[in-house]
Protein backbone atom coordinates (compact mmCIF):
# COMPACT_ATOMS: atom_id res chain seq x y z
CA UNK A 1 0.00 0.00 0.00
CA UNK A 2 0.70 3.58 -0.76
CA UNK A 3 0.52 6.01 2.49
CA UNK A 4 1.45 9.67 2.20
CA UNK A 5 1.23 12.87 4.04
CA UNK A 6 1.62 16.32 2.17
CA UNK A 7 2.32 20.01 3.66
CA UNK A 8 3.04 23.00 1.94
CA UNK A 9 3.48 26.71 2.97
CA UNK A 10 3.99 30.02 1.07
CA UNK A 11 4.47 33.19 2.51
CA UNK A 12 4.65 36.11 0.36
CA UNK A 13 4.22 34.46 -3.07
CA UNK A 14 4.11 37.06 -5.70
CA UNK A 15 2.31 36.16 -8.41
CA UNK A 16 3.06 38.53 -11.01
CA UNK A 17 6.52 36.81 -11.22
CA UNK A 18 5.16 33.85 -11.81
CA UNK A 19 2.26 34.88 -14.25
CA UNK A 20 4.20 37.10 -15.71
CA UNK A 21 1.32 40.31 -14.57
CA UNK A 22 2.41 43.03 -13.20
CA UNK A 23 -1.20 43.56 -11.85
CA UNK A 24 -1.13 40.42 -10.33
CA UNK A 25 1.69 41.70 -7.64
CA UNK A 26 0.79 40.24 -4.49
CA UNK A 27 2.00 38.52 -0.88
CA UNK A 28 0.05 35.06 -1.29
CA UNK A 29 0.41 33.38 2.23
CA UNK A 30 -1.36 29.63 2.40
CA UNK A 31 -0.89 25.92 3.97
CA UNK A 32 -1.56 23.19 2.04
CA UNK A 33 -2.28 19.43 3.71
CA UNK A 34 -3.09 16.75 2.19
CA UNK A 35 -3.17 12.87 2.86
CA UNK A 36 -4.20 9.33 2.20
CA UNK A 37 -3.68 6.15 1.30
CA UNK A 38 -3.72 4.04 -1.85
CA UNK A 39 -3.79 -0.39 -2.78
CA UNK A 40 -1.07 -0.70 -5.05
CA UNK A 41 -2.34 -3.65 -6.48
CA UNK A 42 -5.72 -1.78 -7.39
CA UNK A 43 -6.08 1.24 -9.94
CA UNK A 44 -5.56 5.08 -9.64
CA UNK A 45 -9.51 5.21 -8.89
CA UNK A 46 -8.62 3.12 -5.50
CA UNK A 47 -7.02 6.69 -4.34
CA UNK A 48 -8.15 7.82 -1.12
CA UNK A 49 -7.31 10.98 -0.34
CA UNK A 50 -7.98 14.41 2.00
CA UNK A 51 -7.72 18.08 1.14
CA UNK A 52 -7.33 21.26 3.30
CA UNK A 53 -5.89 24.81 1.63
CA UNK A 54 -6.06 27.05 4.15
CA UNK A 55 -5.45 31.14 2.69
CA UNK A 56 -4.02 33.18 5.53
CA UNK A 57 -4.91 37.32 4.73
CA UNK A 58 -3.44 37.81 2.02
CA UNK A 59 -3.39 40.45 -1.15
CA UNK A 60 -3.68 39.87 -5.05
CA UNK A 61 -3.48 43.27 -6.79
CA UNK A 62 -5.85 45.68 -5.41
CA UNK A 63 -7.38 43.03 -3.63
CA UNK A 64 -7.27 42.22 0.15
CA UNK A 65 -8.41 38.57 0.81
CA UNK A 66 -9.17 37.68 4.22
CA UNK A 67 -8.81 34.38 5.66
CA UNK A 68 -10.31 31.23 3.33
CA UNK A 69 -10.78 28.07 3.52
CA UNK A 70 -11.20 24.78 1.35
CA UNK A 71 -11.48 21.54 1.92
CA UNK A 72 -12.08 18.11 -0.65
CA UNK A 73 -12.04 14.79 -0.26
CA UNK A 74 -11.98 12.08 -2.93
CA UNK A 75 -12.72 8.45 -2.91
CA UNK A 76 -14.33 5.71 -5.52
CA UNK A 77 -13.72 8.05 -8.28
CA UNK A 78 -15.38 11.04 -7.20
CA UNK A 79 -14.51 14.52 -5.32
CA UNK A 80 -16.34 15.41 -2.66
CA UNK A 81 -16.08 19.56 -1.95
CA UNK A 82 -16.98 19.91 1.75
CA UNK A 83 -16.00 23.65 1.95
CA UNK A 84 -15.01 26.12 -0.35
CA UNK A 85 -15.21 29.43 1.12
CA UNK A 86 -13.20 32.36 -0.20
CA UNK A 87 -13.62 36.22 0.65
CA UNK A 88 -12.21 39.66 0.87
CA UNK A 89 -13.53 42.63 2.72
CA UNK A 90 -16.81 42.92 0.29
CA UNK A 91 -17.17 39.73 -1.66
CA UNK A 92 -17.30 35.56 -0.91
CA UNK A 93 -17.95 32.73 -2.39
CA UNK A 94 -18.98 29.61 -1.04
CA UNK A 95 -19.17 26.04 -2.90
CA UNK A 96 -20.03 22.72 -2.13
CA UNK A 97 -20.58 19.57 -3.99
CA UNK A 98 -19.60 16.63 -5.62
CA UNK A 99 -17.01 15.64 -9.06
CA UNK A 100 -17.40 12.47 -10.36
CA UNK A 101 -15.40 10.12 -12.56
CA UNK A 102 -18.48 9.23 -14.47
CA UNK A 103 -19.08 12.79 -15.19
CA UNK A 104 -22.02 13.51 -12.47
CA UNK A 105 -21.96 16.52 -11.27
CA UNK A 106 -23.58 17.75 -7.73
CA UNK A 107 -22.94 21.59 -7.26
CA UNK A 108 -24.22 24.40 -5.45
CA UNK A 109 -23.40 27.93 -5.19
CA UNK A 110 -23.56 31.59 -3.05
CA UNK A 111 -21.58 34.67 -4.49
CA UNK A 112 -21.57 37.92 -2.77
CA UNK A 113 -20.16 41.11 -4.20
CA UNK A 114 -20.39 44.38 -2.99
CA UNK A 115 -17.16 45.79 -4.85
CA UNK A 116 -15.66 44.63 -8.34
CA UNK A 117 -11.47 45.02 -7.58
CA UNK A 118 -11.15 41.29 -8.43
CA UNK A 119 -12.81 42.33 -11.93
CA UNK A 120 -10.16 45.28 -12.30
CA UNK A 121 -6.93 42.28 -12.69
CA UNK A 122 -8.22 40.76 -15.81
CA UNK A 123 -10.33 43.62 -17.13
CA UNK A 124 -8.23 46.95 -15.41
CA UNK A 125 -10.12 49.35 -17.86
CA UNK A 126 -13.57 48.32 -16.83
CA UNK A 127 -15.37 49.98 -13.79
CA UNK A 128 -18.12 49.12 -12.02
CA UNK A 129 -19.64 49.32 -8.80
CA UNK A 130 -22.59 48.04 -6.94
CA UNK A 131 -23.90 45.01 -5.29
CA UNK A 132 -24.57 41.60 -6.93
CA UNK A 133 -26.00 38.22 -5.23
CA UNK A 134 -26.04 35.19 -6.76
CA UNK A 135 -26.90 31.21 -5.38
CA UNK A 136 -28.05 28.63 -7.49
CA UNK A 137 -27.24 24.69 -8.48
CA UNK A 138 -25.56 22.81 -11.12
CA UNK A 139 -26.71 19.16 -11.70
CA UNK A 140 -26.59 16.00 -13.17
CA UNK A 141 -23.78 14.15 -16.00
CA UNK A 142 -21.99 16.13 -18.39
CA UNK A 143 -23.19 17.04 -20.65
CA UNK A 144 -26.54 16.28 -19.95
CA UNK A 145 -26.71 19.14 -17.45
CA UNK A 146 -29.45 21.32 -15.68
CA UNK A 147 -28.72 24.61 -13.64
CA UNK A 148 -31.17 27.12 -11.82
CA UNK A 149 -30.80 30.46 -9.74
CA UNK A 150 -30.86 33.99 -9.39
CA UNK A 151 -28.92 37.18 -9.80
CA UNK A 152 -30.08 40.14 -7.26
CA UNK A 153 -28.54 43.66 -8.30
CA UNK A 154 -28.40 46.56 -6.03
CA UNK A 155 -26.89 49.85 -7.51
CA UNK A 156 -24.86 48.70 -10.30
CA UNK A 157 -23.15 50.86 -12.77
CA UNK A 158 -20.89 51.10 -14.80
CA UNK A 159 -19.61 53.88 -17.28
CA UNK A 160 -22.79 53.50 -19.64
CA UNK A 161 -24.97 51.27 -17.74
CA UNK A 162 -26.59 52.06 -14.17
CA UNK A 163 -29.53 50.00 -12.41
CA UNK A 164 -30.80 50.73 -9.26
CA UNK A 165 -32.48 47.64 -8.23
CA UNK A 166 -32.93 44.08 -10.38
CA UNK A 167 -33.82 40.28 -10.31
CA UNK A 168 -32.86 37.51 -12.79
CA UNK A 169 -33.97 34.25 -12.34
CA UNK A 170 -32.76 31.52 -14.70
CA UNK A 171 -33.48 28.08 -15.15
CA UNK A 172 -31.05 25.71 -18.04
CA UNK A 173 -31.31 22.04 -19.06
CA UNK A 174 -29.47 20.35 -21.83
CA UNK A 175 -30.30 17.18 -22.70
CA UNK A 176 -30.31 14.68 -26.15
CA UNK A 177 -32.72 17.40 -27.64
CA UNK A 178 -32.58 20.75 -27.36
CA UNK A 179 -31.16 22.47 -24.77
CA UNK A 180 -33.50 24.90 -22.72
CA UNK A 181 -33.03 27.94 -21.39
CA UNK A 182 -35.94 29.66 -19.50
CA UNK A 183 -34.96 33.59 -18.20
CA UNK A 184 -36.96 36.23 -15.81
CA UNK A 185 -35.89 39.67 -15.58
CA UNK A 186 -37.19 42.57 -13.15
CA UNK A 187 -35.41 45.43 -13.55
CA UNK A 188 -35.89 49.08 -12.08
CA UNK A 189 -34.68 52.67 -12.70
CA UNK A 190 -32.07 51.60 -15.99
CA UNK A 191 -30.06 54.25 -17.78
CA UNK A 192 -28.46 52.82 -20.79
CA UNK A 193 -26.43 55.70 -23.05
CA UNK A 194 -30.05 57.61 -24.68
CA UNK A 195 -32.16 54.79 -22.85
CA UNK A 196 -33.88 55.93 -19.70
CA UNK A 197 -36.63 53.09 -18.41
CA UNK A 198 -38.25 53.19 -15.25
CA UNK A 199 -39.43 49.19 -15.04
CA UNK A 200 -38.31 46.69 -17.53
CA UNK A 201 -39.73 42.86 -17.38
CA UNK A 202 -38.74 40.08 -19.65
CA UNK A 203 -39.41 36.46 -20.06
CA UNK A 204 -36.86 34.77 -22.72
CA UNK A 205 -37.21 31.20 -23.59
CA UNK A 206 -34.01 30.20 -25.57
CA UNK A 207 -33.71 26.74 -27.47
CA UNK A 208 -30.84 25.35 -29.88
CA UNK A 209 -32.05 27.84 -33.08
CA UNK A 210 -35.31 29.29 -31.39
CA UNK A 211 -35.89 31.97 -28.93
CA UNK A 212 -39.79 32.84 -27.66
CA UNK A 213 -39.76 36.44 -25.77
CA UNK A 214 -42.21 38.82 -24.07
CA UNK A 215 -40.55 42.13 -23.14
CA UNK A 216 -42.46 44.98 -21.62
CA UNK A 217 -41.27 48.64 -20.71
CA UNK A 218 -42.05 51.49 -18.85
CA UNK A 219 -40.00 54.46 -19.75
CA UNK A 220 -39.27 57.34 -17.65
CA UNK A 221 -40.90 59.92 -20.34
CA UNK A 222 -44.09 57.86 -19.72
CA UNK A 223 -44.10 56.16 -22.72
CA UNK A 224 -44.40 52.39 -22.61
CA UNK A 225 -43.88 49.57 -25.40
CA UNK A 226 -44.46 45.92 -24.95
CA UNK A 227 -43.16 43.41 -27.52
CA UNK A 228 -43.94 39.32 -27.33
CA UNK A 229 -43.12 36.90 -30.73
CA UNK A 230 -40.33 34.70 -31.91
CA UNK A 231 -37.14 34.50 -33.09
CA UNK A 232 -35.47 31.71 -35.14
CA UNK A 233 -32.20 31.17 -37.28
CA UNK A 234 -30.44 32.28 -34.42
CA UNK A 235 -27.22 31.54 -35.88
CA UNK A 236 -28.03 31.91 -39.05
CA UNK A 237 -27.09 34.69 -41.55
CA UNK A 238 -30.86 35.46 -41.98
CA UNK A 239 -32.54 35.56 -39.21
CA UNK A 240 -36.45 36.26 -38.85
CA UNK A 241 -38.48 37.81 -35.85
CA UNK A 242 -42.14 37.58 -35.73
CA UNK A 243 -43.79 39.98 -33.32
CA UNK A 244 -47.00 38.72 -32.23
CA UNK A 245 -47.32 41.69 -29.98
CA UNK A 246 -47.06 45.22 -30.33
CA UNK A 247 -48.13 47.79 -28.14
CA UNK A 248 -46.91 51.31 -28.01
CA UNK A 249 -47.90 53.84 -25.75
CA UNK A 250 -47.20 57.54 -24.06
CA UNK A 251 -49.20 59.44 -21.41
CA UNK A 252 -52.17 57.36 -21.04
CA UNK A 253 -52.64 56.90 -25.24
CA UNK A 254 -51.89 53.58 -26.57
CA UNK A 255 -51.18 51.78 -30.22
CA UNK A 256 -51.70 47.93 -30.39
CA UNK A 257 -51.07 45.56 -33.08
CA UNK A 258 -51.73 42.07 -32.57
CA UNK A 259 -51.20 40.30 -35.38
CA UNK A 260 -48.16 39.10 -36.73
CA UNK A 261 -45.33 41.08 -37.98
CA UNK A 262 -42.44 39.61 -39.33
CA UNK A 263 -38.87 40.87 -39.89
CA UNK A 264 -35.52 39.58 -41.07
CA UNK A 265 -32.07 40.44 -40.01
CA UNK A 266 -29.45 39.90 -42.37
CA UNK A 267 -25.72 41.29 -43.35
CA UNK A 268 -27.82 43.63 -45.73
CA UNK A 269 -30.14 45.28 -42.93
CA UNK A 270 -33.25 45.30 -41.89
CA UNK A 271 -36.44 43.95 -44.02
CA UNK A 272 -40.34 43.70 -43.55
CA UNK A 273 -41.48 40.95 -46.28
CA UNK A 274 -44.83 41.18 -45.74
CA UNK A 275 -44.66 44.92 -46.88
Amino acid sequence: DLNFRITATGEKVDLAAILEKKSWESQLNFRFESEGHRNANLPWTSLVAKLKADIMPSTIGPVALNRSLIKASYSEGKVEIADLNIHSQNNRLSLQGSLASDRHIDLTYKLTAKDFQLLSLFYPQVQVSGEVEGSGSLKGIWPKMSADGEIKIRNFTTSELAISDGLIQFAAVKTKGEPGITTEILLKSVDYKEFNIDNLKASLKLGEKKIDFNVSAFLKNKAFIHLAGEGANLFAREKEIVFSKVELGYSGTSWKNSANINLKVSEKGVSFPDF
